[in-house]
Order: C-alpha cells, then structure tokens, then sequence
C-alpha cells in the first residue's frame, strides 16, 4: 500500500527522472483519460485499460495538488485565450461505463474531486459488455479453436495463437463501417456456444458495462455523464457521414431522456476523427468533444477536439509525465500504463 511518504518519494522519483532526462516541460492543462479500476489485474491483454485501485488512488491524490477541474471548468479555460495553455490544472475523465467505475466514483467522492465518464448509451444493460470488450473476451477466452473473420480462418488454439489472433483482428473490426461491423460482429458471435458472452462476463465481471441504474446513481451523485456514441462506432475516413451523425445526436438523445439531464460532451471512440468532426459534434449539440491525441492543450485548441493524455499505470511515471513531455502512445499490451484507444 501507498503511504504518504511513499507517494510523495515516488512521485519526487518521477518528477526528477524527467528533469534528468532533459524532457520538455509541460505548459498547458493536462485532460487524462481511463478506462477501469481493478483490485489487481489478473490477465495484462483483457485488462490492459484498467489501472489498480491502489495506483489510480495515489494519481488523484497527486493531481488534487493541481487543481482537478469540472467539464464546465475546462471547457471554460479552454474559451479563454492563453488561460489553458498556462495552466497546470488537470482534469480526469473515463471511457466506455465499466461497472467498475462505481469504485472510481468512491474514490473521487472522498476526494471531492470532479469527473466526467463518457458511455455508449446502446451498449448499456444487464450483464454485458461492450462489444468491442465482448469481442476481446470471445477471442482470448471463449470456447472454440478457431474463428473465421473478415475473409480468413484465426486459430484459438492456445494463449499466443489468440494473443496474434486478437491483435490482428480486433483493429480489422474498428475499421469497418457501423453496419458491417455489426454483421461481423453477429457472424462471430454465432461461432461461440450459445450463451458464451454471458458466461464470460459472470467470469470477468470487471468487463461488464453499467447498467442504466448504476449510470442513473452516478449521473445524480454529481458525476458528468457524457456521451462515447451509440454502439462506439469510429469516426475514421470509411464511416458514413450518416452513421458518425447518428452516433452523437441519437446518444446524446438516449442519455438525456434516462438520466433527465444535459448531456454536453462527446468523446470520439477510438479517438478517430475526421476533418468535420469538430463540425459534426458541435452541431450535434455538444458544448466539447475530446479526442485521444496524446499532449496537453494548448493555446487555440478546438473545444471539439480537445487532446487527452493516457494515464501512466505507476505514480512514479503519472508525475514524470504530468510535469514532462514525453510519448505516452503505443504502451505494449500488459506493459505498466494501458493503452489509450478503446
């Protein structure tokens, strides 16, 4: 466990390291994106987004030094000439509604820190996962030896054949557009037992999504519930421009009507983009979008296209990159800081 002394070692550790190795400073308020919190993580590919409880704890005590601002504080700094990229504030928000956000919730109450969690509001409901994390579950843990996806035949036959199998094609699968990626979503569905999806999120239960009550708890104990689309269907140059727009509006529709309250910000899922995304999603409604692009805003930034910095997995790195620039892209499957993409 952290103590105080041992966080603030660790986190001087950090620090010194990037003054060591003569990284750039940061200038600019720094927007970290998560996923999940866990206990321990147990498998480093299924679970490669989730931070410990212990780690994530530690990061927001750090970051509470700085100042954690609100969706309405960012979004406003970010309006003002200069003020955001002056800053070393930070604001703190979390991708796809794991149900293991609920601990995150406990954690940043006590903390009296603000947060915002960005949902797929088709994906939400009793005891499944989203299927981007369904597919992962299927493919690295589901019953059968091999699957046939997008034109070609991937073994299941043993831990590294599906690792190869799951890296290859779960990218395949993203790249689609929203209705051939749900047909090949059923077709891989249909090749596993009846019932597998289910069986597996009752043994990964850290995988589930919320469900509309859990979201409903979050929403009215003060947390910023924002959108990740409706079935987190990319904005990438091969998606139709009708299917990117019935992402944000119907979304942002679902999630006002259940919770009954504003929905006012979009998070591109994947971080992909296009040249009119930052036009699409305003018009959609939205007050700011964000994107995975890996630094800290900076002077002139697009509220619609506002960069976010992946969480490093140790509090020593989280203050070394909190204060230093450096590549936080591209981590290795099972390496310390999850990947950013989701």
């Amino acid at each position: 466990m952290f103590g105080s002394a041992g966080r603030a070692f660790d986190a001087g550790r950090g620090f010194l390291g990037g003054f060591l190795r003569g990284h750039p400073r940061r200038k600019g308020i720094r927007i970290y994106v998560y996923h999940g919190v866990v206990e321990t993580r147990t498998d480093p590919v299924l679970e490669r987004n989730q931070h410990t409880l212990e780690t994530f704890r530690a990061e927001m005590r750090y970051l509470k030094r700085f100042g954690v601002l609100s969706l309405e504080e960012l979004l406003s700094a970010v309006a003002r000439p200069g003020a955001a990229a002056e800053s070393s504030a930070a604001a703190v928000t979390f991708d796809d509604g794991f149900a293991n956000n609920l601990a995150v919730a406990e954690i940043m109450s006590r903390l009296r820190l603000p947060w915002t969690v960005f949902v797929p509001s088709g994906e939400i409901g009793e005891n499944r996962a989203m299927w981007l994390v369904e597919l992962s579950l299927l493919m690295l843990r589901g019953r059968v030896s091999r699957l046939e996806a997008l034109g070609r035949t991937w073994s299941l036959d043993g831990d590294a054949e599906r690792r190869r199998a799951f890296r290859e094609l779960r990218p395949g699968l993203k790249g689609l557009a929203a209705a051939e990626r749900r047909e090949a979503m059923r077709s891989v569905r249909e090749q596993f037992p009846a019932g597998e999806s289910e069986r597996l999120v009752a043994e990964f239960p850290n995988m589930r999504i919320l469900n509309w009550r859990e979201l409903g708890e979050l929403a009215s104990a003060g947390v910023e519930v924002g959108s990740h689309g409706v079935h987190h269907d990319m904005h990438h140059a091969g998606q139709p421009r009708e299917a990117r727009l019935s992402e944000l509006r119907d979304s942002r529709r679902d999630l006002e009507t259940r919770l009954g309250r504003p929905c006012r910000a979009f998070a591109f899922p994947n971080g992909d983009t296009v040249a009119d995304s930052a036009r699409e999603a305003e018009e959609a409604g939205y007050l700011g979008a964000f994107t995975t692009e890996a630094r800290e805003v900076a002077a002139g930034d697009s509220c619609f296209l506002l960069p976010r910095l992946t969480a490093p997995g140790s509090l020593r790195r989280f203050a070394r990159e909190h204060w230093f620039a450096e590549s936080v892209a591209g981590h290795p499957e099972g390496a310390a800081a999850p990947e950013v993409r989701a």
